[in-house]
């Protein structure tokens, strides 16, 4: 059901040590970071080290740490195309094709 061994832990850890709803809330956040934030073996990585150290996981101190950072907007210009190109093309005599029986 987890990605990694330290999301198991870690969902051991938070039933273990939180309330039932907060725990669901805190390992429901954590596996959202791990997808969208596209960090899931990192995190996975300090999930263990948190949890060696005997503490709980804090999801807003890891959604800080490892949340994706909001890309910068880059302005495109596309230029429009050249109609008088296609029309070109539509005037030129094209290979004849056979009608069908």
């Amino acid at each position: 059901m987890f990605p990694r061994t330290a999301y198991a832990r870690a969902w051991q850890a938070l039933d273990a040590g939180l309330p039932p709803r907060q725990a669901c809330r805190v390992m429901v956040g954590l596996l959202d970071l791990a997808a969208t934030g596209a960090c899931e073996a990192d995190l996975a990585q300090h999930l263990d080290a948190i949890l060696d150290a005997g503490q709980l996981p804090d999801l807003a101190a890891l959604e800080e740490a490892f949340a994706p950072k909001t890309p910068q907007v880059i302005d495109v210009t596309i230029p429009a195309p050249d109609l008088a190109a296609y029309n070109g093309l539509l005037a030129r005599p094209g290979p004849a094709v056979e009608a069908g029986p």
